[in-house]
């Protein structure tokens, strides 16, 4: 009959492995976050001023630094083309006794932005009037936004200068791009138009419709009924433009 002692000492042995597991887990756990807290401080000292806009995560370490350790580390994001985003993979390095740097690995970073979004309160229409009533700001992940977001500076840039409206349908909650809204046209489509019409030997002004909406310096096409032919003009303000084209 097995004595306690022997009892005991299969009890320990039986735990031994898991123990050891644990610790390694918890090495592993230790070096992932001296380099989070290493690439953080990297993001930072290169890119003080969006710093606070920018979060880093780890996703893996390689192998060499697995199973604990103690020294300083330095992560190397020199190789990233401007300020990163999304995965990058970057050098680990380790201070050696001496003070000087050597290879200690590699880790597979992901650096998350986030910036302020304006996002509507309610849903609206293609071509309606857009107020800042309607619009709040949001703090949110941008790591992927497809396009250049809405910040706040650039809605209260374009609201100053006056009524803004939605250039499409603008769901309730979806973050907004700066193409989602716009100003009024310089020129809507049936406005009357004055177009300077200019030859080498002479010019005048001839009076039309347009038949397209835009903004000044855009090119539109004008009929002018006194002549019954269509013109490509570029707006050079309300109502106003320079004949490029008789079509």
């Amino acid at each position: 009959m097995p004595q306690p002692t022997d009892l005991m000492l299969v009890l320990l042995t039986a735990l031994l492995p898991a123990f050891s597991m644990q610790a390694v887990a918890s090495d592993d756990e230790d070096v992932e976050q001296q380099v989070q807290e290493a690439a953080a401080q990297a993001v930072a000292e290169a890119f003080p001023e969006v710093a606070h806009r920018l979060k880093v995560e780890v996703g893996r370490i390689s192998s060499q630094l697995r199973g604990g350790n103690t020294g300083t580390l330095q992560v190397d994001i020199s190789g990233s083309n401007g300020i990163p985003r999304g995965r990058l993979q970057a050098p680990v390095r380790q201070r050696t006794e001496d003070g000087a740097w050597q290879d200690a690995g590699w880790a597979l970073l992901r650096i998350a932005h986030y910036d302020s979004v304006m996002v509507p309160t309610e849903t609206l229409r293609n071509d309606s009037e857009v107020t800042s009533n309607q619009l709040t700001s949001v703090w949110m992940e941008t790591t992927r936004f497809s396009g250049e977001p809405l910040h706040p500076a650039d809605w209260e840039a374009l609201s100053t200068q006056g009524p803004t409206y939605a250039t499409r349908h603008l769901r309730e909650g979806r973050a907004l791009r700066r193409g989602d809204v716009r100003p009024p046209h310089t020129v809507e489509r049936g406005d009357s138009i004055n177009m300077m019409y200019e030859r080498p030997l002479f010019q005048l002004t001839l009076r039309g419709k347009a038949r397209q909406t835009g903004f000044a310096g855009d090119d539109i096409r004008v009929y002018v009924p006194d002549t019954g032919t269509t013109y490509r003009a570029r707006i050079t303000g309300p109502g106003a433009a320079t004949w490029l084209e008789t079509l």
